[in-house]
């Protein structure tokens, strides 16, 4: 009986080991979502002010026509 209470605490602990595992790669995983979704909306950001200077110089160009 005693060592079977020593294999289960053994496997126990193992099992804590991979659950604790699983949630930091969770995390991580997370983590990296959250940071390409953040490089995306910066990139998303620069296109709209490179669109907008573009409209406005050609509204300037056209200004100038005039």
């Amino acid at each position: 009986m005693f060592a079977s209470s020593t294999e289960d605490l053994h496997h126990t602990h193992f099992l804590h080991l991979v659950l604790i595992r699983r949630l930091e790669r969770g995390e991580e995983e997370e983590e990296e979502e959250e940071e390409e979704e953040e490089e995306e909306e910066e990139e998303e950001e620069e296109e709209e002010e490179e669109e907008e200077e573009e409209e406005e110089e050609e509204e300037e160009e056209e200004e100038e026509e005039e």
